[in-house]
């Protein structure tokens, strides 16, 4: 696979949001509100959520941005685990996958009008947190 359009690739195939946080940690109302519906969507037994984000300045920082993206979805509802009843057995499923620190290249032309920034977010494309949505079969 050609990497440098897996970013195109994985925003076009799977149900994500796109997130800017602020250098306080916080989301706009628009961002809040688009992961407030994320949140609220019926989850399959397989269903897990990424987190992506760039290493922008540091890959600590990076992990401190999806970090703060994970736990709000969390505060709205989507448990980190789950006990999900299969026939007469029960599993846990973990609903979170550890973020990715990995720059995706998508060209601002190519992202839906709701994924990129608006003021007062930042205006830089890297510091975006990708949410993706994926649900095996």
């Amino acid at each position: 696979m050609d990497t440098h359009s897996i970013g195109q690739k994985l925003v076009s195939l799977l149900r994500h949001e796109v997130v800017y946080v602020s250098s306080d940690d916080k989301l706009t109302s628009s961002r809040e509100r688009r992961l407030r519906l994320l949140a609220a969507e019926r989850r399959l037994p397989s269903t897990r959520f990424l987190a992506v984000t760039a290493p922008v300045s540091t890959s600590q920082e990076a992990e401190h941005r999806a970090r703060v993206v994970i736990n709000r979805l969390i505060e709205l509802g989507i448990p980190e685990f789950e006990i999900i009843k299969d026939g007469t057995s029960e599993r846990r499923v973990r609903r979170f996958d550890n973020p990715w620190i990995y720059r995706i290249t998508v060209p601002p032309q190519l992202l839906k009008p709701g994924d990129r920034p608006i003021p007062p977010e930042s205006r830089d494309p890297q510091r975006a947190v990708y949410v993706f949505r994926t649900d095996c079969q």
